[in-house]
């Protein structure tokens, strides 16, 4: 098992990936325009939740017979 090409194969993999995660964490501009990303993700993601939030309300205050309550029929 000494020269296993799979193991070989991961090791490189590994390196590489190391490597990777080297040049990014080590690259601020990269951090930065990451978390801007993730920001205005994250800033859709609640205007969505705001919105849907908003119809679930007005389907409600539209139904007569809506008592708060969920009925299978």
């Amino acid at each position: 098992m000494a020269n296993n090409p799979r193991n070989n194969a991961n090791k490189k993999l590994k390196h590489h990936r190391n490597q990777d995660s080297d040049d990014f964490d080590s690259n601020p501009e990269a951090w930065a325009t990451l978390d801007k990303n993730f920001k205005q993700v994250q800033s859709v993601l609640d205007r969505n939740r705001m919105l849907i939030q908003q119809v679930n309300d007005n389907h409600q205050s539209k139904n007569p017979n809506n008592n708060g309550h969920h009925k299978e029929g």
